[in-house]
C-alpha cells in the first residue's frame, strides 16, 4: 500500500474532500496539520513549493493539491477500467467506439433564428444603392 502523506488546515474545505477521496478510496495516509504550526508549513512549503493546502505526497512523491489528487484517482480509474476491458472474452463482443457511435440516437441541432437584417434609410439629399 502506498505511504500518502497529506498536509491540511482545519478550515479548508479543500482538505476535508481530499480526505474524503481518500477514505472512500480506502487508502490510508497521514494527515500532518499545519493550521497553527508555522515550522511544519515552511516544512510543507519546502517539500512542494506550494503554499496553499492541501498538499498531498505519495510514496514521497508530490502530486498536488485536491484537484491533482482527483485528477490522478479518475486516470488511474480509468485506467483499471480499460484494462479490465481488455480482459473481457471477445466472442461476439461489439467494439466499444462502433456501440457509442452507431447505438446513440442522432441528437437533432437546434434551429437557430435567423438574423434580422437591418438596413439603415438613406439620409435626405444621399442617393441609395438601389436608386
Amino acid at each position: 500500500m502506498p505511504n500518502v502523506v497529506i498536509y491540511t488546515k482545519d478550515y479548508c474545505r479543500f482538505c476535508a474532500r481530499a480526505k474524503e477521496l481518500l477514505n472512500s478510496k480506502g487508502a490510508e495516509y497521514t494527515e500532518i496539520d499545519v493550521t497553527h504550526d508555522a515550522v511544519l508549513q515552511a516544512e510543507m512549503i519546502k517539500r512542494s513549493g506550494r503554499q496553499t493546502v492541501p498538499q498531498i505526497f505519495v510514496d514521497g512523491r508530490h502530486v498536488g493539491g485536491f484537484d491533482d489528487l482527483a485528477a490522478l484517482t479518475l486516470l488511474a480509474s480509468s485506467i483499471r477500467c480499460s484494462a479490465e476491458a481488455r480482459m473481457l472474452p471477445r466472442r461476439g463482443a461489439i467494439p466499444v467506439s462502433s456501440f457509442l457511435a452507431a447505438d446513440l440516437p442522432a441528437i437533432p441541432r437546434p434551429s437557430m433564428p435567423r438574423a434580422r437584417v437591418s438596413y439603415r434609410p438613406s439620409l435626405p439629399g444621399r442617393r441609395s444603392a438601389a436608386s
